[in-house]
């Protein structure tokens, strides 16, 4: 795995470069000292992954990232000093493509390293490099029978991953006050950002975003977000909860599984969205949806950071509706309408 690295600190990069000696499968294919100098290297020689810092002279790692992920795409990896204190860029960055975040390691600092190298080869398996195996999936289950009487809202899902902060911004903005749907989130991302996800995101639509509570039912007028790394699911009473995660899953949590947990278990026809994302994560799930008679709808091309998770979708024939986020909450008024 090839790897280039983006930091205007000496210190910085010597201890990436130490970091990604350790393991003999990635490589440095080359180094950049500010943003501008990362999109020209990136250009001429494309690399795998891109370690990214943020505060940088010239071009910062959001303009760079935005940059790179227009020209010459590939997996970027916020790599930052202090995650904390810049989480409005964080997720300005995965706005533009970038996949997640780490804090620079410290020096001889041995959890921090085993941090990144872990979010490395999180990302190789994403990319299918060292891959051996496809996770299974659940298949799609029988009809079940719904025992709770209390009532059910329009209820929407919606399964994102690179790209997908800034996405849902762009989509939630366009609903209007209050909310009719309950909403439920499922955005590949780190646990350890969920919450700041969360708060951020809210602060971007001016409306509250929650994170997912264990055992809960969605609510009208309701955003939650999954929390966790594990699986997000429905059970028979549509409540949700969380499942734990294998170590080799390489989407985490699974757009699939929360898809076909709905498709099991809530028995009313309601709505699903796949967005932005590399990979086919939510297709096999979007397509049990619709072929339970969900309207389902993607991102379409033109307004996605990586294509990989609506094209899949397209292809498997699950689609309803091909949109950009901000013409997709009209689509979701017309349809609520048609099915009142």
């Amino acid at each position: 795995m090839r790897i280039g690295i983006v930091n205007d600190v000496s210190v910085a990069v010597a201890q990436l470069k130490r970091v990604v000696a350790k393991d003999h499968n990635l490589s440095v294919a080359w180094v950049a000292c500010d943003g501008n100098e990362a999109v020209k290297h990136a250009l001429a020689d494309t690399p795998d992954l891109i370690l990214m810092d943020l505060i940088m002279p010239k071009l910062d790692g959001v303009g760079a990232t935005a940059q790179i992920m227009k020209a010459s795409p590939c997996a970027i990896l916020i790599v930052t000093a202090s995650v904390a204190s810049n989480m409005s860029l964080v997720f300005h960055a995965m706005g533009h493509g970038a996949l997640d975040v780490v804090k620079t390691p410290a020096v001889n600092d041995k959890e921090e390293e085993d941090a990144l190298l872990g979010k490395i080869r999180v990302i190789g398996r994403y990319l299918g490099i060292g891959l051996k195996a496809e996770r299974k999936l659940e298949h799609q289950p029988s009809v079940p029978s719904f025992s709770g009487k209390a009532f059910l809202p329009p209820l929407l899902l919606i399964g994102s991953s690179t790209g997908g902060p800034a996405a849902l911004s762009k989509l939630l903005k366009g609903f209007p006050r209050p909310l009719e749907w309950a909403i439920v989130i499922v955005q590949h991302i780190d646990a350890g950002f969920t919450a700041n996800l969360a708060k951020w995101l809210g602060g971007e639509i001016s409306y509250p975003v929650e994170l997912a509570k264990e055992g809960t039912r969605p609510a009208a007028g309701k955003i939650l977000l999954a929390g966790s790394k594990d699986h997000i699911t429905f059970d028979s009473e549509c409540k949700l909860h969380y499942k734990k995660t294998l170590e080799e899953e390489i989407y985490t949590p699974s757009v699939d599984v929360f898809f076909l947990s709905a498709a099991k278990n809530w028995p009313e026809k309601s709505a699903a969205i796949l967005m932005t994302g590399m990979g086919n994560d939510g297709a096999k799930g979007l397509k049990a949806l619709h072929e339970k008679g969900w309207h389902t709808l993607v991102q379409n091309r033109e307004s996605c950071i990586v294509f990989g998770m609506p094209k899949a979708a397209i292809e498997l024939k699950a689609v309803d509706e091909i949109l950009s986020p901000e013409k997709m909450a009209a689509a979701l008024r017309c349809f609520l309408k048609r099915s009142s």
